[in-house]
């Protein structure tokens, strides 16, 4: 898969692109508010400056890009079913600690409903003098 050779199609794009990146200071790269690329953008950029002129060297930078791209698919795709299944985890756990909440509230209702039971059962026994 790393082997297999990038090609260019549109070689109108390239040169007009390529006019406009002489400084990599230059590079206008997508915005990136966590900053969880600068690292890649930085040693991209850097790789890039190391190519040389070289036609091979810039196949194997394209190339890597192009892996890197398809290893974000998949690692996107695992981490995507990751989360759904640990987000149906924590819905179960909070299911069954809902269902012990109003398990305790049920016994706490019936404790109380007992304690004005019983009051009332003892406010009938008392006797109240008769005039």
């Amino acid at each position: 898969m790393a082997d297999q050779p990038t090609t260019v199609t549109d070689k109108a794009a390239v040169a007009e692109v390529s006019g406009k990146f002489t400084n990599p200071l230059d590079i206008k790269f997508p915005f990136d508010d966590t900053g969880f690329t600068s690292m890649l953008r930085k040693e991209g950029a850097r790789a890039v400056g190391r190519i040389g002129g070289d036609a091979v060297r810039l196949q194997v930078f394209l190339n890597t890009l192009r892996v890197l791209g398809e290893h974000a698919k998949v690692k996107i795709a695992a981490q995507v079913a990751q989360k759904a299944k640990d987000l149906e985890r924590m819905e179960a756990e909070n299911a069954k600690e809902a269902e012990r909440h109003q398990a305790a509230q049920r016994v706490e209702i019936a404790r109380l409903q007992a304690t004005v039971a019983a009051a009332e059962a003892r406010l009938l026994v008392i006797d109240v003098p008769a005039k």
